[in-house]
This record gives C-alpha cells, sequence and structure tokens, in this order.
C-alpha cells in the first residue's frame, strides 16, 4: 500500500539518538511523541519528512524548506500528498508556530492514530525556533 525508502545505515541511528535524547514527550494511550531541537533536525533534514501543521496561510507565508503543509483545517485535502511522501522508515517531525502552539502535537497524535507504524515527533519551539536557529546559521542571510 505505501512505497518504502530505505535510509542509509547511519541515518536512522543519528536520528534515533538524537530524538532519545530529547527529554519532552507528549502521551496519548500507548503513544509517546518526543521533541527535538532545530539543530537536531537539521542533521537528518534530507531524509525526514518534515509537515507544517499551521494554517494553510502561514505555510504560504513562509515554511520549512520542502515541508508538506498538514494542517487540521485542510487534513482531508492535504493527507493525499503526506501519504505519497510517508513510509514506515522516514520519521516525520511535526511543528506549528512556536512552543505555545499545541497543533503540533495535535497533528502528530493524529497521524499517529491513523499509521501507528510512524515515527513521529515535533519539533521544539516550532517554526520561530528553525527560523533562530538557521539566523544563527547564516547571519549574512539577514
Amino acid at each position: 500500500m505505501f512505497g518504502v525508502i530505505v535510509l542509509g545505515s547511519t541515518v536512522l541511528p543519528l536520528l534515533v539518538s538524537c530524538f532519545l535524547k530529547q527529554s519532552n514527550h507528549y502521551s496519548l494511550g500507548h503513544w509517546s511523541i518526543n521533541e527535538l531541537s532545530a539543530t537536531d533536525l537539521s542533521l537528518a533534514q534530507s531524509s525526514t519528512l518534515i509537515v507544517d501543521a499551521r494554517a494553510f496561510a502561514d505555510y504560504q507565508k513562509g515554511h520549512i524548506a520542502a515541508a508538506l503543509s498538514l494542517s487540521p483545517e485542510r487534513w482531508d485535502e492535504s493527507l493525499g500528498d503526506f501519504l505519497s511522501a510517508w513510509s514506515p522508515e522516514r520519521p516525520v517531525v511535526v511543528y506549528c508556530g512556536g512552543q505555545a502552539c499545541g497543533l503540533s502535537k495535535d497533528v502528530a497524535l493524529k497521524i499517529l492514530s491513523d499509521l501507528p507504524d510512524a515515527k513521529v515527533f515535533v519539533l521544539k519551539g516550532g517554526y520561530p525556533a528553525w527560523q533562530t536557529y538557521q539566523a544563527q546559521k547564516n547571519p549574512a542571510a539577514l
């Protein structure tokens, strides 16, 4: 039903070690979602499926490169794109508008309820944390 993408032998262990060292996690029933930092996401960005849980208008204003929009308001129309890009071996990182935003956790739990084999994480600090990380990494781009 879903295509399989095989991760390199060094990428998946790197992701797992980065994600397991994170202390914040969210649970619903038997599902648990860990947070990861923008630094950890940057290390594995090319092999990670990144999901923007913010409103589509916010996604259009700016988003992490290669991120898919999968907000609750457009779930049904965006789910096909997500499923086309997802495989059980590919970790998913969900973000929203910041630390106080609960959309990333809601979307992450919805993904897990629909796809229990998914490896789903939440970007700590959301899109603002990613922007700060990018600015620190490349101050000349400001």
